[in-house]
């Protein structure tokens, strides 16, 4: 993950400098380019996005470049300084990004940029959530809400994200991130687990197949240890049918352990997050 994160930061580097070189100001980048500079990788767009605070600032721009504006600029965590490039702080740019992503994008960016490798993570869902709570005229606000109800802090990438949401939206419960457990004398982490009904959520994704055998070794362990590990692949996770089958193992698992209480009817992800669904004190 980080060496990826390094590659997006230094491919974004380079377009902001080319873009500086193209205006006579101190731009402050937005949006994707906020994004990229931050080593967070999303699907490139062309134009390369900046902010000024007011309208009056507009200026003649060559055509890749697109000025916002936005009032809040003199906010202490309106913006931070990457290299010698300045852009929008990680909780300014998560509300920004609330007027181009759905709920379940939101989410995973919250889960991204609050993710529990301490080099790679970004902000914090305080950060986050104080941020939206104390801006003023904030377009997407409940949005910006809901999806933070729904991120968990310390996902280790946003494909464990996808699959934690979809679970959810199928009527299972909040599961634990990252959960430790002592098995064979060795502690193992699953990705995501029910502990109390001694199942577990791995995602593979395809550098697993470089340490196919350790995660064998480590499934096995588990299994002997009257565990239930569900993997899941990346290809899974797009198809909609592949995922409704997988769940209906995990309910089936879940139910045959005891676990009626805690499996629901599905639903979608607005509805979860509308503050009324507790999530369970982990």
């Amino acid at each position: 993950m980080r060496c990826k994160a390094w590659s997006v930061q230094s491919e974004y580097v380079q377009r902001c400098r080319e873009a500086k070189r193209m205006v006579r100001f101190e731009p402050v980048f937005a949006l994707d380019m906020a994004l990229g500079l931050m080593g967070i990788s999303i699907e490139i767009d062309p134009r390369m996005h900046i902010v000024m605070s007011d309208r009056d600032q507009y200026r003649t721009l060559p055509a890749p470049i697109v000025c916002h504006t936005w009032n809040q600029l003199h906010r202490d965590d309106a913006v931070i300084k990457v290299f010698d490039m300045v852009c929008t702080s990680p909780a300014a740019t998560f509300a920004h990004m609330a007027r181009r992503y759905d709920l379940e994008s939101l989410t995973m960016l919250a889960d991204v940029m609050a993710c529990r490798d301490p080099v790679l993570q970004r902000s914090t869902r305080l950060q986050l959530g104080r941020f939206v709570r104390e801006g003023r005229r904030l377009t997407n606000r409940r949005l910006c809400m809901r999806a933070l109800r729904l991120s968990l802090p310390g996902t280790d990438s946003p494909y464990e994200s996808k699959l934690r949401l979809a679970i959810l939206r199928r009527g299972l419960p909040m599961p634990v991130i990252n959960y430790s457990l002592m098995v064979d004398g060795r502690v193992r982490v699953l990705d995501m687990a029910y502990p109390e009904f001694r199942i577990g959520m791995e995602y593979h994704g395809m550098h697993h197949t470089a340490q196919y055998v350790d995660d064998c070794e480590r499934l096995n362990a588990l299994t002997a240890g009257e565990w239930k590990v569900f993997p899941v692949w990346g290809a899974m996770l797009s198809s909609e049918s592949a995922m409704d089958r997988y769940v209906r193992n995990v309910r089936s698992a879940l139910l045959a352990a005891g676990g009626s209480s805690v499996v629901e009817e599905p639903r979608d992800l607005w509805r979860l997050a509308d503050g009324r669904h507790h999530r369970k004190k982990r």
